[in-house]
């Protein structure tokens, strides 16, 4: 689930008086030395988390041991959330967003208010930064709408056979092959290409987030994904004569996902020969569908 805010408001910054009957708690800013510490924690909270996924949050352009707001007894964290910083496109405006992420408390101490306290001092730090947006996602929206986050919409998606997407490709004539194109994996140094088409379909859309370069390479490096295919104008070429300009279409694939796919613009055919391709790759890894 994901939501959002309109805008991010303030928040009383004083704990009420039932927590100064307690121990006070009190949020502060992450440093370096604290990542080590983070990361059990985290792991403790969320089995899910590898070491290389906290290790790839550390490398985010936009990324300063700052973000993470933590809660401390002792030396020990028991409380952490992490605020990330974007841009969205929003047809002809850039509005600053933060997303909170990874926002727990350790279960000794929850029952005490400590991840409202969290998630407010959050908000306002989401307010220094100049965010006009709040994001995240949650299983439990009802703890979020106490502190005034509305539900702003959910991933949808589709699915559809392989086959079924073949034949119905067949029987248009959409699908013939074409000597003039070449699919195959994206390679490092053709990252700049990528940047160029994704920009080429940001205007006037709502919701997307820009990427600059930097954060091209390291969506690249996260290595998020079973496969990035890139669409060549023209046949498969050495690497000293493929330059940005011949790639005319990619398409991000992650099991039987299709996570993203984008071509140059009145170049609908590639997208076709690209989605021919994933359902082909889908098909021979024994999958039925693709989303």
């Amino acid at each position: 689930m994901s939501f959002g805010i309109s805008s991010v408001t303030p928040l009383a910054t004083q704990p009420s008086r039932g927590l100064r009957q307690q121990s006070v708690p009190v949020v502060v800013s992450a440093s370096k030395a604290d990542h080590a510490a983070v990361f059990c924690f985290l792991k403790s909270i969320f089995k899910c988390l590898n070491r290389s996924e906290f290790a790839s949050s550390l490398d985010d352009p936009r990324y300063c041991p700052c973000d993470r707001l933590l809660i401390k007894s002792g030396d020990q964290i028991v409380a952490h959330a992490h605020v990330t910083h974007r841009i969205m496109q929003f047809g002809s405006l850039s509005i600053p967003v933060c997303a909170l992420q990874w926002l727990a408390v350790d279960p000794e101490y929850r029952g005490r208010g400590w991840g409202l306290m969290l998630l407010e001092a959050a908000q306002r730090y989401m307010v220094s930064c100049g965010a006009l947006v709040g994001l995240l996602r949650t299983r439990i929206p009802h703890f979020f709408r106490r502190a005034g986050w509305a539900m702003c919409g959910r991933q949808n998606y589709s699915r559809a056979c392989c086959r079924r997407i073949m034949a119905k490709l067949l029987e248009r004539k959409t699908l013939h092959r074409s000597r003039s194109l070449h699919i195959r994996p994206l390679r490092r140094w053709e990252i700049p290409a990528l940047v160029r088409i994704y920009e080429q379909n940001l205007p006037g859309t709502y919701g997307p987030l820009q990427r600059s370069a930097e954060y091209w390479q390291w969506l690249v490096n996260r290595q998020a994904f079973d496969v990035l295919y890139v669409a060549l104008d023209g046949p498969d070429q050495d690497d000293v004569r493929v330059t940005a300009d011949c790639i005319v279409g990619y398409a991000v694939l992650r099991g039987e996902q299709i996570v993203e796919l984008h071509t140059v613009p009145q170049r609908s055919q590639v997208a076709v020969e690209l989605l021919a391709r994933c359902c082909r790759d889908a098909m021979e890894h024994d999958r039925q569908c693709v989303l």
